[in-house]
């Protein structure tokens, strides 16, 4: 029986073997920079900036989503962005990743969240398939952008013109 529940400081050092396991899939190991500690920084304290539902099988972890809110100006609504699913490789196809995302979504609704938003990356084509079977579809109007690093340290500064 797997049993999803919320995920709590205790958990970071699982959580940080999943999300090195998704990152590891993707064939993109060296771009994942976190670890249990930032995990318990981030999500855990006065003012979590995430929070994270764990899917356990005999008390180990098998799966996350880990979700944060957000909020839509032009819907006028608040929504749940999906930051990351993992999945043990063998209990893919049980259902467990539809679990999880209601999960999150059930808890979304505690804010009135209206809605679940999410990004794939482009060679994950199992994943959007997984999704579109849920009637999530690709959002051809928006294009997600990324400043970071020096760039992002230029602006903050006022030093970009």
């Amino acid at each position: 029986m797997i049993a999803i529940r919320p995920a709590t400081a205790a958990d970071t050092t699982a959580m940080d073997r999943m999300l090195r396991g998704l990152a590891a899939s993707l064939g993109q190991s060296d771009k994942y920079l976190g670890s249990s500690a930032a995990l318990a920084l981030h999500g855990f304290g006065p003012e979590p900036a995430f929070f994270a539902r764990l899917a356990t099988e005999d008390d180990q972890a098998v799966g996350m989503v880990v979700y944060f809110w957000e909020f839509s100006t032009w819907r006028a609504q608040r929504g749940v962005f999906i930051q990351d699913l993992f999945v043990n490789p063998e209990l893919r196809g049980t259902g467990l990743g539809k679990r999880l995302l209601l999960a999150a979504a059930e808890h979304g609704r505690s804010v009135d969240a209206a809605y679940l938003r999410l990004s794939v990356d482009n060679a994950n084509l199992g994943a959007a398939r997984f999704y579109q079977r849920l009637g999530f579809r690709v959002m051809e109007e928006d294009s997600l952008m990324l400043l970071h690093g020096e760039a992002y340290q230029a602006l903050q500064s006022g030093a970009v013109s």
